[in-house]
């Protein structure tokens, strides 16, 4: 399946679909499996779920300070 026929709310339906699979400890291999898309797509967004989780964090911390 090429993912650049998808709409952008499919992309991210699937995007979400692979954080909550690596978040429920499923192995990367598998959520490419499991979602169709790439090796790439899946890191890609598993990277930027981490980078919006750290800007969170640290946003807070300068608050609270």
């Amino acid at each position: 399946m090429d993912a650049r026929k998808n709409s952008r709310l499919e992309l991210s339906l699937r995007r979400q679909q692979v954080i909550d699979l690596h978040e429920s400890g499923i192995p990367i291999m598998q959520i490419v499996k499991e979602t169709k898309l790439s090796w790439p797509a899946v890191n890609n967004a598993l990277k930027v779920q981490t980078n919006l989780r750290l800007q969170y964090v640290d946003v807070k911390k300068g608050q609270e300070n």
